[in-house]
């Protein structure tokens, strides 16, 4: 460190003659320091470029490939700027002013492009994006000053430096300081040494600018201080160039590789599944900490062993090496699931999901396999499975049990009625006539159930559909009702053929057109049948002019055992529409109803066209 810093003295040491012999030349002979001081500088700024574009396949700091673009563009205005200076004559007619506009110009550009790569941090940009907008700008720079002549004057003969010139110094400055404010809030993500160089480079260009906001004369001491400290800065940047791209660009690489490797082991430490790295024999090689609470072995216990000898249960110790010896094959069985122990010798269930780790040649050499313990799931889906089988059998046993009865209490009311009719009053008329209402309202009611049951259960069988075929049987199914009421029948013209289960579309046909019927009213004279479609389904609609519904008394009416509460003494089991939400499911669609009270009913389902 002391060697270091004896360095750092010499070479500050050989600074001080060679300043002051550019402060002497500029008292002797100005343009000759300016010019030289200029295209120094400018040939930094070309090399910042060059070393930034030339190392940008394998720089892992884009941010300083934007700076590297950037100061080529400043080079170029301040070459410009350069040949633009009193007393060169090479733009005849143009003061003092020209070379001050060029110079505010540069640094706006250069003080915004260290803001703009700051924006870019580590991220990927299009480069002829943004060479385009590098173009664009200059270009509308040289034509607002030599074109349209619309740039501020910076700078008056005999007056010196304008409002313009001095505030611009000064919001040049701001835009320093807050590149300086957001550098030293990310100086973490920096290597030490290329961080201090580029705050280094930012403070001298500060410096520089607040010097340019004193001189009365473009050729005097504050003048010639800017120069210097512009020189220094562009040097820092170029140093940090250097360091980042040529010196220790792997330095670079290693560094957000570890920053990397931190992040993925914090990730992997505190992940909700265990990882479990093995290699080719099957030996553990890594254990995370889920994997530790998971099974219960420490990762110093776990690490070495075969992980047949303590982690697969024997019962799936087959079905594990099939899976393993896959993928070492390459045959890649990502996905698995059995039995695992633990050291507390219980067994669990686990969900497993692999990725192979190949060698450079492309051969399997290690395994990562993640691991989520389903036991629980799958005990709670057992349970579901038997309570959802229990409260089928006890359906299926209230359904035999009340078909019998019922038939019985039917068949008697009818066999007292048709023996002892003559002699009942009309009171026992109705009584009789009331029983056996209930009854048949009672089988609906278990039929409508078992339908219900056999909707959910029976899978469905698909098949080709001609929805015009489908519409005439169903249309001549309820035509005696419809000329009874003299009701309307109208269908689209063209209807395609489509895949689903007629079975069960024809039960949804008849619900809504049943249901239409039931609680239309009286005034009901149309029930029509359309056909729609989007990109992924078919839609079937089914609407009348009936008396429709209010919108408040339409909420669950697809849910099971859910009856309109002005249906009046019309029968019912409120399962009708709950069959056809549960067949809508089956076909991949959904089911809807739009109302409206006094002005009709529509009922929508929708069906996947690629049912298979």
């Amino acid at each position: 460190m002391q060697k270091q810093e004896t360095h750092s003295g010499y070479r500050f040491l050989l600074w001080l003659p060679i300043i002051a012999g550019l402060y002497w030349l500029s008292e002797t002979n100005y343009l000759l320091f300016h010019g030289l001081a200029e295209i120094f500088s400018v040939i930094i700024a070309c090399c910042i470029f060059i070393i930034s574009w030339n190392s940008r396949r394998f720089s892992t700091q884009p941010y300083l490939l934007l700076v590297g673009i950037g100061y080529l563009f400043v080079a170029i205005l301040d070459l410009f700027h350069t040949f633009s200076y009193k007393g060169l004559s090479v733009f005849p007619g143009y003061g003092a002013d020209l070379p001050t506009q060029l110079w505010i110009a540069a640094r706006y550009l250069e003080s915004l492009t260290f803001l703009a790569a700051l924006y870019a941090f580590r991220k990927r940009f299009k480069l002829t994006a943004v060479f385009g907008g590098y173009i664009l700008i200059t270009f509308l720079i040289f034509a607002a000053i030599f074109r349209w002549k619309i740039f501020p004057a910076a700078y008056i003969e005999g007056n010196g430096l304008t409002p313009f010139k001095i505030l611009s110094e000064y919001l040049i400055c701001f835009f320093w300081l807050l590149a300086i404010l957001t550098f030293s809030i990310r100086k973490k993500e920096f290597d030490r040494k290329v961080y201090r160089l580029l705050i280094a480079s930012m403070v001298a260009s500060v410096t520089s600018e607040m010097a340019f906001t004193l001189y009365i004369s473009v050729f005097g001491l504050a003048n010639f201080s800017g120069h210097i400290l512009k020189i220094l800065s562009f040097y820092f940047v170029y140093k940090a160039a250097i360091e980042t791209n040529l010196t220790r660009p792997y330095e670079s690489m290693f560094r957000d590789l570890k920053l990397n490797e931190k992040r993925f082991r914090s990730i992997y430490e505190t992940a909700p599944l265990a990882f479990v790295v093995w290699d080719r024999k099957c030996r553990i090689t890594d254990w995370n900490k889920t994997a530790e609470r998971m099974f219960g072995w420490s990762a110093e216990e776990a690490l070495g062993r075969n992980l047949f000898d303590f982690l697969v249960a024997d019962q799936a110790k087959g079905q594990v090496k099939q899976v393993t010896d896959s993928l070492m094959q390459g045959t890649m069985n990502r996905r698995s699931i059995n039995d695992n122990k633990t050291r507390d010798g219980r067994t669990i269930t686990c969900e497993w999901n692999n990725s192979v780790l190949s060698d450079p040649e492309g051969r399997p050499e290690m395994v990562l396999s993640l691991a989520l313990d389903i036991t629980e799931k799958l005990r709670a889906e057992q349970a579901v499975k038997e309570s959802h089988e229990n409260i089928k059998k006890f359906a299926y046993t209230i359904i035999h049990d009340l078909k019998s009865p019922t038939a019985s209490m039917h068949g008697l009311v009818n066999l007292l009625t048709r023996k002892y009719g003559e002699g009942m009053d009309d009171k026992a008329k109705m009584y009789c006539d009331r029983i056996v209402r209930v009854a048949e309202h009672i089988n609906a009611l278990v039929e409508n159930i078992n339908i219900y049951i056999k909707t959910r259960e029976v899978p469905r069988r698909i098949e080709p559909i001609d929805l015009k075929e489908l519409f005439a049987l169903i249309r001549d199914e309820f035509s005696p009702q419809f000329g009874s009421r003299g009701i309307e029948w109208s269908e689209p013209e063209s209807i395609p053929t489509i895949r689903a289960d007629r079975t069960e579309l024809s039960r949804v046909l008849r619900n809504f057109i049943d249901n239409a019927l039931k609680y239309g009213g009286g005034h009901l004279s149309k029930i029509d049948i359309g056909y729609g479609e989007d990109a992924t389904h078919h839609i079937l609609t089914v609407s009348d002019n009936g008396v429709g519904m209010k919108k408040e008394d339409s909420e669950g009416i697809f849910d099971i055992f859910t009856r309109r509460d002005n249906t009046g003494n019309i029968s019912g089991s409120g399962l009708g529409l709950a069959i056809v939400k549960e067949i809508a499911e089956k076909f991949g669609g959904s089911v809807w109803a739009d109302f409206e009270d006094g002005e009709g009913a529509a009922f929508h389902i929708s069906i996947r066209k690629d049912l298979q």
